[in-house]
Formats: structure tokens, sequence, C-alpha cells
């Protein structure tokens, strides 16, 4: 994953303004550098992500004793940090107060995992062109400078990697495991100005951050210049083990990537096809070698990819070659909760009574639902006896329902059962034909593709085939499906399962609305089917301005993106960093854990302008994160209670918010969000 760690600033090119910058500030007479995320940057998304990949290392080498070693490690360097301040008052650590912490549960091997961290570390990083090229500029003009950083690693170790990574001549090294200061609190100035007198006034001090390397030396008479170009992102809230790596390692790839250019796109369609990349590569290829060996293992001739959460699916499946490489036909179903259900209803009604399934089907409510949206949908619009019905008891048919006012209106529904019943039949018959023509369950051996959830299709296909001889296979089902799996034929689920509480796969929870929206065609849903040319052809919605804008700039870049990745790593079995046989269902549970638990602030921007609409008929489309900003408790539950992507949207309110409203946030996180881990609920810190 790190061997051609170099290769990645190929095409950099150095920003020679900020150089020009700080070699012609002639009244600074000594330059100080930041070590990380300035001269030398890791090539992993997050600091900590080095932890799992010492881990990695460590359990090829010792075994099962190395599990959860990241998220101990984590923990043990946050202990130390606490035992020693309250001891000794320290603001800083070194590594052997981190180790300590963790010696009783690694015994023997605790000297070789110290090892592995600094082997790590030194695979890890490489040096900064930019502040490369920097360094030897200010040598040749015999200008001194020194490094000043907040790091529990040795001194000489870091010396040893500058040296390596190209860097020489500094006049000092300043790390806090050694001074016991730091940038952070502005102290280590104190001590850096009283060993240059002279010059306490003339430092000009280079770095990422900008408290401890902007605001804070400023307060100390320090100069500062910000240099942010390859900072990394600290996410808090992912799993911390080794899964995460081949997510960790490409989304470093493709941020440094972007940042090549000093032109770098601000274009929002080029955010999109980056986070494709990284999103929808590693969760379509994972899923596409789940879904390659269980099409083996059933011996299966035929896949229906289904309308319209499949259709993204499909185009990696042939974009990966994957139909010719088992000559199984692929063929593009044209069906949805609608036709699909709604002649599900009616062949478990009749015309005396609507079954439930079919009543709760069309009375099915979101935030926007109105009687009059039920009417529409039940066939039954301008139909004045029972508009006469509705009228009366709900006194307009633009009341918006909830789960108070349903029951009334379901018992007004089976009143006028024989109108209703009697409507839907040539939609029935519509679908059978549709069916029927695309041979769906009549030869065998074929499956259904779609996201899943429910399996609520699959229910309904195999009632009205009478057939339980279709295979479902999916991305994750719901505990939900379990009253479904015995009506069904076999379904099965690559990345969540329907015997695990929502709760407790979080990973895929958290990302549904998100990944239903980014895997849509650009066409309509079904509403349903007519005779053309003598063939069964379907009926889609127009797709509304919103829609189609909502594809052209951020589905289809992103389609795009993930569709490239697929291509690359089935053909050459890689993708920059990342390695085709590397991506398990677990390695896609982190990917999703990563950005939709933990997103980066440009994530969380990008993924919060997504609109999506939960119910079947599409009949409105909210953003995810809903609009407006809680001012109280209760409008936080209603605006929750709403919400496409939770995790997210009390995100975005926390970042939002003064310092009183913070706190409200956190509480209301603490009792919402605790299903999501104490490490993800830090964000809210």
């Amino acid at each position: 994953m790190i061997s051609n760690k170099t290769s990645l600033f190929g095409n950099w090119e150095i920003d020679e303004k900020f150089i020009s910058g700080v070699i012609e500030n002639h009244s600074v007479k000594l330059i100080s550098l930041d070590i990380f995320d300035t001269a030398l940057t890791r090539l992993v998304d997050s600091p900590v992500d080095a932890f799992a990949l010492i881990e990695q290392r460590l359990t090829a080498e010792i075994g099962t004793k190395a599990r959860n070693f990241a998220a101990n490690r984590e923990i043990a360097e946050r202990r130390a940090r606490e035992r020693y301040f309250q001891t000794y008052g320290c603001e800083e650590i070194d590594l052997d107060a981190i180790y300590a912490e963790l010696h009783p549960a690694l015994g023997e091997h605790i000297t070789r995992a110290r090892e592995i961290e600094l082997e790590v570390e030194r695979d890890l990083l490489v040096a900064v062109p930019d502040v490369l090229l920097l360094t030897r500029r200010l040598q040749e003009l015999g200008r001194p400078f020194i490094f000043v950083s907040d790091m529990y690693l040795p001194g000489k170790f870091l010396e040893e990697v500058l040296s390596k990574c190209g860097y020489a001549g500094w006049e000092a090294l300043y790390v806090s495991s050694a001074t016991m200061m730091t940038k952070a609190t502005g102290r280590v100035w104190e001590y850096i100005a009283a060993r240059y007198p002279n010059l306490r006034d003339k430092i000009l001090h280079v770095g990422d951050d900008t408290s401890s390397d902007g605001k804070k030396p400023r307060e100390y008479g320090i100069h500062t210049t910000l240099f942010e170009r390859v900072r990394t992102e600290r996410r808090l809230g992912p799993k911390l083990d080794p899964n995460l790596l081949p997510f960790s390692f490409l989304q470093r790839q493709i941020v440094l990537t972007s940042q090549a250019s000093l032109r770098a796109q601000s274009d929002e369609r080029e955010k999109w096809r980056a986070l494709g990349r990284v999103l929808g590569g590693i969760i379509l290829s994972g899923f596409l070698l789940w879904l390659k060996k269980k099409v083996e293992q059933h011996n299966i001739k035929t896949l229906y990819f289904c309308a319209r959460d499949g259709w993204l699916v499909q185009q990696a499946w042939n974009a990966a070659g994957l139909g010719k490489i088992t000559g199984i036909e692929d063929r593009y179903l044209y069906v949805s909760r609608r036709p699909l259900n709604l002649a599900y209803g009616y062949l478990t009604s009749s015309p005396s009574y609507l079954s439930r399934a079919f009543v709760q089907f069309l009375s099915a409510d979101g935030p926007k639902t109105t009687v009059r949206t039920v009417l529409s949908r039940a066939k039954l619009a301008k139909y004045t006896p029972i508009e006469t019905d509705l009228i009366e008891h709900y006194g307009s048919l633009d009341v918006q329902l909830d789960g108070q006012n349903l029951s009334s209106l379901e018992d007004i529904l089976r009143k006028h059962s024989h109108t209703i019943y009697s409507r839907f039949r040539e939609d029935y018959e519509a679908l059978v034909g549709y069916l029927r023509q695309e041979e769906v369950g009549l030869n065998g051996h074929c499956a259904t593709v779609d996201m899943g959830w429910h399996a609520n299709m699959q229910r309904s296909l195999t009632a009205i085939l009478g057939t339980r001889s279709i295979i479902g296979l999916y991305y994750g089902l719901w505990p939900a499906a379990t009253s479904n799996r015995f009506h069904t034929g076999i379904i099965e689920s690559a990345f969540a399962s329907e015997f695990i509480h929502l709760e407790d796969q979080p990973e895929i929870w958290s990302a549904v609305e998100i990944l239903e929206e980014l895997h849509m065609p650009s066409d309509g849903t079904v509403i349903s089917y007519e005779r053309r040319n003598n063939k069964w052809a379907p009926i889609l919605a127009n797709s509304s301005s919103l829609d189609i804008s909502q594809y052209e700039n951020i589905t289809h870049p992103f389609q795009e993106g993930a569709l490239e990745v697929v291509a690359s790593l089935f053909t050459s079995g890689r993708y920059g960093s990342l390695q085709l046989d590397e991506i398990t269902p677990k390695v896609v549970q982190a990917t999703l854990g990563a950005i939709c638990i933990s997103p980066s602030a440009s994530e969380l921007s990008l993924l919060s302008s997504l609109r999506h609409c939960a119910t079947f008929d599409h009949s409105y489309a909210d953003t995810i994160i809903p609009d407006g900003f809680p001012k109280d408790e209760q409008t936080m539950r209603s605006l929750y209670a709403r919400s496409g992507w939770r995790p997210g949207t009390v995100l975005h309110w926390f970042q939002c918010a003064s310092s009183e409203q913070k706190k409200l946030i956190q509480a209301f996180a603490q009792e919402h969000l605790k299903f999501l881990g104490e490490r993800a609920l830090r964000q809210f810190y």
C-alpha cells in the first residue's frame, strides 16, 4: 500500500509564492518549521490510522494478542496524558509513558510493539516538496532554520526520519517529548526565546494548525505563516482497526492528488467525483466480489438489477467485465415499490376487503404526505364519495398525515374497498405481464440485485409470480426482513444482517439514504406499465428540475468516479494504493463508518446538499439534513426524527452552534447517538 509513496508527488506543483514569502521576509532572522503536516506528512487519512497499521503488522507477528491494539493504543495515550498531568502537571508525554500504559495487555511483546510503531512512522512519513525546497534554499542563503514539534516521538527518531526524507542543515530540533513544553500552550516559545535572546521578535514560525502554529506563537511575539496544503483530516468516529486502512490510504492519496496543482479545482462536480472514487469505488468493488461469489455458489444464470437502486451496481458489474467472466446474463428490471407492493396488496385483497398490507402501503406517511397524496396513490382523485367522507372527517384534503390520524384514514379507505380494488386490477395485470415478458422466475436459477433493507419487494415478487425460486442478493437486510424471509426464496446480504440490531451496525444504517441517492439513474421511478409495440414497457414518473440538477451535478460525477475505480480494480487488480483482494465486507463497513459517521468538513458540506424522499411515490424531496437550526430540545427532536442522515445532522448542528448551544447538542448526542460508540461521540467535544 505504501511501496511507491514518493510517486504521490510526481505531478506536484511547488508553491513558489509561499517559499518567496518566507525567504523574502528580511526582518526575520530565524525560521521555525513545524514537522507534521508541514515538513513531513503521513500517507494515511488521519494520524491515528497509523495505529491500525501497527496492529496489522503486530498481528502478523504475534497473532490474536495484538487484537484491538489500535483502539488500546489510542486509549493508552489519553490515559498517559491524564496521569502525567494530574501527577506531575506535565503538558506533554513521551512514547515510553504511552507504552507503560499498554504493558499489561501486551506483556513480553511490548518492546516489539514499540519498535513496530517506529517502523510504521518511518514508512508512512514523506517529505512535503514545498517545505523541503524551502529548507534547501535557506541553506544556500546561509539562513538558519529549526524544527519545532508537539510530538511524543523521540527527537533522535525525528532527526533520523527528517534526514531520510532529504532534510539537512537545521540548527536545532525542539520536540515536546523532550522539552515537556508545547506549541499548543505556547510555553515552548519562552523556551526557544531563552536560547535565542537576540532574536525574540525576529523568528518566523511556519505550520499548519491555526491555533498552535498561528494564534499561540503570535501571543509570544513570534511571526507566523500558515501552510495548510497537506494538512491531515482528524477523523474521530470510525472504528480504529486494520479494516480502515484501504480507505485511509486511498483517501489520503486522492486528497494529496487534488492538491498537486496550485490551481486546484474548487468545482463541486470534481469533489463529488473524488468522493465517488473512495466511497463508491470501495463499496461497489466489495459488493461485486461478494456478488460474484454468490452467483457462482447458487449457479445463477440471469441477474436482474432492480430499478433504481440496482442501476449503478449493474453499470459496475459491466465495467468490471463480470458478465463476460461469469457468462451470466444481466438485465435491468423496471420495478419499484409502487407497482410491486400495490400489486401484492391487490393480490391479498378482495372486492369486499382490503388487506392490511394494501391499506398501510396506500396510507404510508411521511413528513409531507397529505390526505390528497393518498387519494392520488389510490387512483381516487376526484372520486366524490370518498372525497366527501375524507373532508367530513379531516376538514380538508391537505391535512398532513401522522401516526395519530392514520387509523381513521385506513377505516375510510376500507369503506370504499370495492372501488379501490377494482381500480388496481389493470395495474396488477400489467405488472404480471411485464414480469413474464422479462422471464422473471420462469426458468429458475435467477437472482434479483437491489439494496434490500426489508425485502418487501422480494416478498411481493414471490407472491405475484407464485414462485420461491428467485434469490435476492442485497447490500443489507434489516431485522424487519426476518418476517419476509419465510415468504420468499433465498435472501442474502453483503454488508448488514437482519439478525443484528440496527444500532449494532451503525455504519450501514447511517448511510442508507446517502447510498440510495448516489446509486440512482436519471430516470424517474416506475409508476406502472403499458403496451408499446406489442411489448410491456415501464411508465416512469417525470423527474423534477431538482432531481435532474442533483443527478447532473452530484450523482453522475460521483458515479463516474466510482466506475473509474471499479474498472481499474477488476482490470489490473489495483487503483493507486487500493488493491482489489483487500476489499472485504468489513473494509466496506469501515469506509462507510469513516465518511457517514465521521465526515470531514468537506464531506459534511457535500453530503448535506443531497435531497431524498423516503416515501415510495417520490412526491417531495428534502435535504437529508433538515433545514433550520434547533433552538431548543423539542425542535431538535423533531428535526432529528425527519433527518435522513442523523450523525451528519447532529454534527452539522454542533459545528454551527454557539458555546452554550454546544452543551445542549452534546447532551442530545449522548442520548440519541450513543449507539455510535464512545469514540464517535468525541466529535461533540
